[in-house]
């Protein structure tokens, strides 16, 4: 059925919302989703549309005044809480986040009714956060752990698990999982960083060299990298080798001005 031009039909709104987003006209969407919220201010999609719109328009305190409004109207949405909480999570307000989790949580039954729901392992990564930071390590891990049942390929679920295990002293499953994550997405850098420094926790400082070697070879030089290859050969018993690192870690430090 086709959509009239009709400015008290939703429906007619929705679509030019569409059209416009496409069209990347951020004003007239703002203005547009304005209007259909005007016409029905219980529609949480509208709120959505132009809470993004205020997101990439560099408005963040009106995109989470719209995404507020959008959850108290729709909690059963799972791209909703990973908008809203992407932008909790870049404004580091962990008790909004930590606060939001019931509501989810009641949800949740219905949210994976949903078959269109796609959002739901990133959900889970971002509600870990607020956890983690405030120390409360087993829910965070819980959560983690739902992230990667929901999609066993995200890296970064499994790279900050490894890091809460490494927290709470148990160096083998955090060893586990960065080995996961590395075996996942073998090009980025923090992960063989965290790797070495369980590596270095446990003392396997062959193994903590050779992660420190494969992130020089991925294209990063930073000081503390040379430093920690340093202690890492001191702690072998290879002393001129730790003075060799020690030294152009100096040398890189002073010539980018952090010395």
């Amino acid at each position: 059925m086709a959509i009239k031009q009709d400015k008290r039909n939703l429906d007619f709104y929705d679509l030019k919302c569409y059209i416009l987003i496409k069209l990347k006209r951020n004003k007239e969407i703002i203005e547009t989703s304005t209007q259909a919220i005007n016409l029905n201010p219980n529609d949480a999609k509208f709120y959505e549309i132009r809470g993004n719109t205020y997101y990439f328009d560099f408005e963040p305190e009106k995109a989470l005044q719209d995404y507020r409004k959008m959850i108290s109207l729709d909690q059963t949405n799972d791209r909703y809480y990973n908008n809203y909480l992407k932008l909790l999570n870049e404004k580091r307000l962990d008790q909004e986040m930590i606060d939001l989790y019931p509501i989810f949580a009641k949800a949740l039954p219905q949210i994976k009714e949903n078959p269109d729901n796609k959002f739901l392992h990133d959900v889970y990564f971002y509600f870990s956060l607020p956890f983690e930071r405030t120390k409360n390590y087993e829910k965070a891990k819980a959560l983690l752990t739902e992230a990667i049942t929901q999609k066993n390929t995200g890296s970064m679920y499994y790279n900050n698990r490894g890091l809460i295990y490494q927290e709470t002293g148990d160096l083998k499953l955090a060893l586990r999982d960065l080995d996961k994550a590395i075996e996942i997405k073998s090009d980025e850098p923090s992960y063989y960083e965290n790797r070495f420094s369980i590596y270095f926790q446990a003392k396997d400082y062959e193994n903590a060299r050779k992660d420190l070697l494969k992130i020089l070879a991925l294209g990063n030089n930073d000081p503390y990298i040379y430093a920690n290859l340093g202690n890492t050969y001191q702690m072998q018993g290879k002393s001129k080798e730790a003075v060799e690192n020690y030294e152009i870690a100096l040398a890189s430090a002073t010539f980018r001005g952090y010395l």
